[in-house]
């Protein structure tokens, strides 16, 4: 008699099972393929939020410089939105034309040039464009809408015609620098003038992900047809207690083919090994990643472990074997020898005793994900490199320009000096350094400025000692011992340096010296580039500003000297008059001049010439030199007239100055063309403040009235302005 299994029970059991099973796969299929979908727009996202902060960060450098100049092409015409600002258009000396970018014709020109490049697109958008390229559409208005309400940013995805595309869109803030431009749209600094808006494609990052949601298709396919295999191997268990022991075994048998076509089936190597570690099972999945096949390695060792194999897998199998499941990444090699990174899952497999006979392997190669993980990490690091280089040479460029505007303030050669030595500390903190100029009259070049731990040879010089003066170029040695040493550090130096010549307009001003502080040098450690641009950028910057200051110095020589005699001229005596009588007056101090006339200058100029009376006027205006106090202003009043002016000087003192003046004038000995010009006298007027004005020009007519007493009085002698009154 036959014994049928409850078939209407067993089946309905059989077919809830079934439906759970499968509705937790699709589940679990969907929350993953989900998941992925997310990743894929987080990862859009953060490269749109990354380009809107790049973006951001380049209008608000264009911002704080008030725009920068280019120059004017057919890609970058005049914006005839800044028609308005005078200075929108300028011409170099050499004859470029340079026109105004603003923060918006930036973006606008980064935009375009994206786009031809087939690169992420974007645009700025505004509820009151300037231009009707920048007027929002449907969904930018609503975006802009919702920052103006408080939202830190908008996002959707849109679908259009050729592909979906992640929209985001961040607010632009109206700030300070903004306002030259903006503020007669009635904007504030705060308001939320408008945004950033980028279009990334979801195409790309989809496609990257295809692979991935196969495995996650595959995975779950196999997953549920495990399921169901489980499941039915549970109700043929459930059926074969019912039936004869012959159907029991046909259904195993059965139950067996269909697991074992699972197997071969299955994407993922499948390996079974028994309690001495052989194989006895070897799937074509495994033959494919390892390429040994299953003939030749059933009943050997696995041949993908080396011949010592990592105790860290030895102790996952002895782990295996005791019954307990585990997983984990390990290197094997393939059958030609290549490494390959392998994640494993290891499960015990039973015997009819219910012992353990083995254990189960399922292995995939990972390799491939490995080195994306990997090529993503140096991306990342090299961003953040990058990130650190665009910070420093942020820096520098800030460095460089603060320099510059202290260089271009200073009124002395002594203070462009000092602010050389407190700013290259800063630009150049990791080395040591010396800036070397020219000996004013002399073919010698000496230390001006120092900084850092190391020598920087002679403090002094010849330019035929620096190869970079030698040569009107850099000059660079990454390893002194091999390299060619300048004479000026042979013998001071251990480390690599670099000698920047300072040339401006064509004329050698110095060299500025750049050396490795020797606890910061390696073997394989120099110079980094950005090192040797800032020295040779500075440098420049430093050629020019001495050439400035020494060409603006010579032109306030010449403006405030007389040509003839070198002393200083009428327009500063009356400027420094002034001054000093205000100076005076503080400090509650008299003030003395004193006007000197040559006597019968006509007839020296009748008698020898006019060249001969220049001769004498010279040599006078030396003599005067060198008979003056170190705070006193001699100056060429005009003709053959001086003006001596000594602050805080009493009457006396002045009068005593005026006499010894006198006495030694007629003492000169002046010889023109081997021929004495024969006696020269001076008359001279004495007047002091406050005794004989309060202010510059009555004070020169005191004085001027005491020589004309001093002319007419015979000549030769010192008059006080008290006693011609």
């Amino acid at each position: 008699m036959k014994i049928k299994a409850p078939a209407i029970s067993l089946g309905r059991y059989v077919g809830l099972l079934v439906a759970a099973w499968t509705g937790l796969i699709i589940l679990s299929l969907a929350v993953n393929l989900y998941q992925e979908s997310q990743t894929n727009l987080e990862i859009a996202r953060a490269a749109a939020r990354s380009h809107c902060d790049q973006i951001i960060l380049y209008r608000q450098w264009n911002a704080l410089h008030n725009g920068v100049y280019v120059q004017v092409d057919n890609n970058t015409p005049p914006n005839p939105y800044l028609s308005s600002v005078p200075e929108r258009d300028l011409r170099t000396p050499s004859g470029r034309g340079l026109t105004l970018v603003n923060p918006a014709y930036m973006t606008r020109q980064l935009y375009e040039l994206a786009l031809q490049q087939n690169k992420m697109e974007g645009r700025i958008v505004s509820l009151k464009s300037l231009r009707p390229e920048n007027t929002p559409d449907l969904w930018e208005t609503k975006a802009l809408k919702a920052l103006g309400q408080g939202a830190p940013e908008f996002s959707a995805v849109e679908h259009m015609p050729d592909q979906d595309y992640l929209r985001l869109i961040q607010p632009l803030v109206a700030e300070k620098a903004c306002m030259e431009c903006h503020a007669a749209q009635g904007y504030k600094v705060g308001d939320i003038r408008g945004g950033i808006s980028v279009l990334v494609p979801l195409k790309p990052l989809r496609a990257a992900s295809r692979q991935q949601v196969f495995i996650i298709y595959l995975s779950h396919g196999l997953l549920w047809l495990l399921g169901l295999g489980g499941i039915g191997l549970a109700s043929a268990r459930l059926g074969k207690s019912l039936a004869q022991e012959r159907r029991t075994e046909i259904d195993l048998q059965e139950v067996n083919q269909t697991l074992g076509s699972l197997i071969k089936a299955a994407p993922l190597a499948i390996v079974a090994l028994d309690a001495q570690g052989c194989v006895h099972l070897w799937n074509p999945a495994a033959e494919g990643i390892f390429g040994w096949r299953a003939s030749e390695v059933m009943g050997q060792p696995p041949p993908f472990l080396p011949e010592d194999p990592p105790l860290e897998f030895l102790e996952l199998y002895s782990r295996g074997l005791q019954g307990e499941p585990v997983n984990g990444e390990i290197e094997l090699r393939h059958r030609n020898g290549m490494i390959m990174d392998i994640s494993f899952s290891m499960s015990p497999l039973h015997d009819p005793q219910d012992g353990i006979s083995g254990v189960m392997v399922v292995l995939e190669d990972i390799t491939e994900h490995r080195r994306a993980e990997q090529e993503l990490f140096k991306a990342n690091e090299k961003l953040k490199i990058w990130i650190l280089e665009f910070g420093r040479r942020n820096r520098d460029i800030t460095l460089l320009n603060e320099m510059g505007d202290l260089l271009q303030a200073c009124q002395t050669i002594e203070e462009a000096y000092a602010g050389m030595g407190q700013y290259a500390p800063q630009m150049f903190p990791e080395e040591s350094g010396a800036l070397f100029v020219f000996k004013e009259g002399k073919n010698v070049l000496e230390a001006v400025a120092h900084w850092g731990k190391s020598p920087s040879g002679a403090q002094a010089f010849s330019p035929d000692e620096c190869w970079a003066l030698r040569m009107g170029q850099e000059h660079l040695v990454n390893d002194p011992p091999s390299g060619l040493v300048c004479g000026h550090l042979a013998g001071s130096v251990s480390t690599g340096y670099m000698c920047v010549p300072l040339i401006a307009h064509g004329d050698n001003l110095g060299l500025l010296l750049l050396l490795k502080n020797p606890q910061e040098t390696s073997t394989e450690e120099t110079l980094s580039d950005s090192k040797k641009r800032l020295a040779t950028t500075a440098a420049k910057q430093i050629a020019l500003s001495l050439a400035n200051l020494n060409l603006r110095n010579s032109l306030l020589q010449q403006a405030i000297h007389d040509s003839l005699t070198g002393l200083f001229n009428r327009r500063y005596m009356e400027e420094m008059l002034e001054r000093e009588i205000m100076r005076v007056q503080r400090k509650e101090a008299p003030l003395g001049i004193i006007m000197l006339d040559l006597d019968h200058f006509k007839h020296f100029n009748d008698t020898f010439g006019h060249e001969a009376g220049d001769t004498l006027l010279r040599e006078l205006s030396t003599f005067m030199r060198a008979n003056i106090r170190r705070e006193d202003i001699a100056c060429r009043y005009g003709g053959e007239e001086f003006i001596l002016i000594m602050p805080e000087a009493s009457l006396e003192t002045t009068r005593q100055r005026a006499e010894k003046l006198r006495q030694g004038v007629e003492r000169l000995q002046v010889d023109y063309q081997g021929q004495f010009l024969g006696k020269i006298t001076v008359s001279l007027g004495v007047a002091v403040y406050p005794n004989h004005g309060d202010d510059g020009e009555s004070l020169i007519r005191a004085a001027d009235a005491a020589l004309y007493q001093a002319k007419t009085g015979g000549r030769n002698r010192v008059v006080t302005a008290a006693e011609a009154g």
